[in-house]
């Protein structure tokens, strides 16, 4: 059959509810699972009135099957299945629910139907490359099979199935450097998710998993016998099907309690623990790293790539890394209590921060790309003032430093909890980032990895999410950026051009500006000091940042404080909210003679930030080191920035001519009477001749 279009605005709108109404990939198997209990929900509904379905309610349950080899993972039914039109009706028109039209016509209080907005399905889309559905309806002769690879539109053709239900086959999508797909094909990684949004759906969810199991032992047993282990698979119910609270408290087992989310922080699988590694007689580097990425699975949504983005060659060459000298630092480790009890999230994460500081000393040339010094993250933090409850949001969030900045600023309050959003191109990065953040407590927080230029991760309802406080020091004028396609940016962040593809400087500041909530937001971004004077594209946008009245300060800063770059930077700070007395003014700091020198690096103290925060905070002309400027005055110099074209220097006193010859002769005469004195002084010594 020819490929049919779908029946809603194609490819515009399908972007939108694959990339928008989800912003988190994981989902799609919530909705799939969401749509197969509603489909069982009308057959189970059928069976009550209807006892030709033969049916009883143990009968049900949802598969999931995974063929690794294939990348295929399929979500099968036994419920009441679709007939071709309803395929074409449910699958060929986005947004059509057929969910909420039987429980329209079916007005029974006892039916809970789960899906009901109808655009769930399309989540499949943010996984797969290419979804297959083949469906028969319960008391149908006919089966269907429906198939697209994205808004291009679907084909239906008729297929054979023996029974009545639907089957979802996902092909999954390679994976690439900035997205991860083989988590959806891994056991480990499936149950999570199973447990995390689908452990309360009412009908089993089933998956074959695999298990071990010692072979029985031979009889008569022989002196040197070693136990032998087999692997077998086995059909096993991933959910729970009733939720803790509805139990009454002598039928919720320890293990329940202890799956329960709010008792824990990470699930640690079977033969992940540290007793399994330190058990590990042999090949002890692999056993480290299989219990690492065996959690690292078991918890995609908040270890993932924390421990599979390293090389795991370093831990298995035992050239490097022998099993005798990995037991003894295993054993060593054994000795110290590193628990939460016995230190607090503090000491652990600042222990942390100094071990990535210490690298990013020793490794200066490529430092810059992840990390900020801490005493700049201060200042940023201090400029936007976040209060606890406020969003805060880092688009190229590096180790974390100014998120933990920003949660340590409000004094770790729960309200952070749920608040705290960052984005790292880096995958190794982006999994330092999540790990310093568990260190230092932070809870419910969200840092995922992604080029945030090309690919934003964080959207609402087709458009980019907004934050209160929005801060970062991205990548300086970076190149091939993806300026094509920011010059038709769907979510609309070339609010004042586009830059060239070969500084992505200006990129950044529109994604980080339209990052602002409209009434409340604040900015803060550290750039290259060209962004205050360069013409062209960036002139253009430059005009249009100062009409906006947004910008709120500029902060000059010397060279050689940041790692790998010699390039002066600057801060832009950026307020949708200005205070009255500041509206139409900007405060132009001149911060470049305020740092401390070292052999190394020339350093900002807590001092000479302190000192910079101060000339903000009051807000007015300093002779040499503030001006604060009008936006009419600023126009009048073609929408330069350069400080110095602004900054009020001190009057330099006039010295008359005949005065300078008069100096000059005086001090001539002191030389010669001075050298004629020390002459006199070696001939009385004899140092000297005549």
């Amino acid at each position: 059959m020819a490929k049919k279009e779908f029946q809603a605005e194609s490819k515009k709108l399908m972007d939108m509810m694959i990339n928008s109404i989800y912003t988190n990939k994981e989902i799609f198997l919530r909705e799939l699972i969401s749509n197969a209990s509603d489909a069982i929900d009308k057959l189970y509904y059928k069976s009550l009135t209807d006892t030709s379905v033969g049916m009883n309610k143990g009968d049900f349950r949802i598969l999931l099957t995974r063929d690794k080899d294939n990348r295929t993972l399929t979500i099968s039914d036994n419920g009441i299945g679709m007939t071709k039109e309803e395929l074409e009706s449910n699958l060929g028109t986005i947004a059509h629910s057929g969910s909420l039209d039987f429980k329209k016509e079916n007005k029974d209080e006892n039916i809970d139907i789960i899906g009901q907005f109808g655009v769930g399905f399309y989540s499949a889309f943010m996984v797969a490359d290419k979804v297959t559905v083949i469906s028969k309806a319960y008391g149908s002769d006919e089966a269907w099979q429906w198939e697209s690879s994205g808004a291009d539109g679907y084909e239906l053709n008729p297929t054979e199935k023996d029974t009545a239900g639907t089957e979802i086959i996902l092909h999954i999508k390679p994976s690439t450097d900035t997205d991860n797909y083989e988590n959806f094909l891994d056991e480990y990684g499936i149950v999570a998710i199973v447990k995390k949004y689908s452990d309360y759906v009412r009908y089993p969810i089933q998956m074959e998993r695999e298990k071990s199991r010692q072979k029985p032992e031979p009889d008569p047993k022989p002196d040197d016998y070693k136990p032998e282990w087999e692997t077998y698979t086995e059909l096993e119910t991933l959910n729970s099907m009733v939720p803790i609270w509805k139990k009454q408290k002598s039928e919720v087992t320890d293990e329940e309690y202890a799956s329960f989310p709010e008792n824990h922080r990470f699930v640690i699988p079977e033969g992940c623990h540290w007793k399994d590694v330190r058990e590990a007689s042999e090949n002890v580097g692999v056993a480290i790293v299989t219990a690492m990425n065996g959690i690292e699975r078991a918890n995609p949504d908040t270890l993932s790539g924390v421990f599979s983005s390293f090389d795991d060659a370093n831990w298995t060459d035992k050239t490097k890394l022998s099993d005798e000298r990995l037991k003894d630092l295993i054993e060593h480790m054994s000795k110290i209590k590193v628990g939460n009890n016995n230190y607090s999230a503090d000491v652990m994460g600042d222990s942390y921060e100094f071990l990535i500081k210490k690298f990013a000393d020793l490794s200066k040339k490529n430092a810059g790309e992840f990390y900020t010094p801490r005493s700049i993250v201060k200042l940023l933090i201090m400029l936007m003032a976040p209060k606890a409850g406020e969003t805060v949001y880092d688009p190229a969030c590096g180790t974390g430093g100014m998120l933990i900045e920003a949660i340590r600023y409000m004094h770790d309050d729960k309200l952070t909890y749920g608040k705290i959003y960052g984005q790292e191109k880096n995958l190794a990065t982006s999994a330092i980032a999540r790990m310093n953040l568990f260190l230092h407590g932070a809870r419910d927080f969200k840092v995922t990895q992604g080029d945030t230029l090309r690919s934003p991760n964080y959207l609402e309802r087709g458009s980019l999410q907004t934050f209160d406080c929005v801060v970062a020091n991205p990548p300086f004028s970076l190149k091939n950026w993806g300026a094509e396609q920011f010059s038709s940016d769907i979510y609309g962040r070339n609010i004042w051009g586009c830059p060239t593809d070969s500084n992505g400087d200006f990129a950044w500041l529109q994604h980080m500006i339209k990052s602002m909530n409209p009434k409340t937001g604040r900015c803060a971004v550290v750039l290259p000091q060209g962004v205050l004077f360069r013409s062209g594209k960036e002139g253009e946008i430059r005009k249009h940042l100062v009409e906006s009245d947004k910008l709120e300060a500029i902060i000059t800063m010397a060279s050689g404080v940041f790692y790998s770059t010699g390039v002066s930077a600057c801060i832009l700070f950026l307020n949708n909210d200005k205070a009255p007395e500041h509206r139409g003014r900007i405060c132009m700091i001149d911060g470049s003679g305020i740092y401390t020198p070292q052999r190394a690096q020339n350093i900002m103290t807590e001092e000479d930030i302190q000192t910079v925060f101060n000339y903000y905070t009051e807000y007015e002309d300093v002779i040499e080191k503030v001006k604060i400027v009008t936006i009419p005055e600023i126009r009048e110099k073609d929408f330069s920035l350069a400080i110095n074209n602004y900054i009020e220097k001190k009057e330099q006193e006039t010295v008359p001519p005949a005065e300078i010859r008069r100096q000059y002769f005086e001090a001539y005469k002191e030389m010669i009477a001075a050298e004629e004195k020390m002459r006199k002084l070696l001939l009385e010594g004899g140092y000297i001749s005549e």
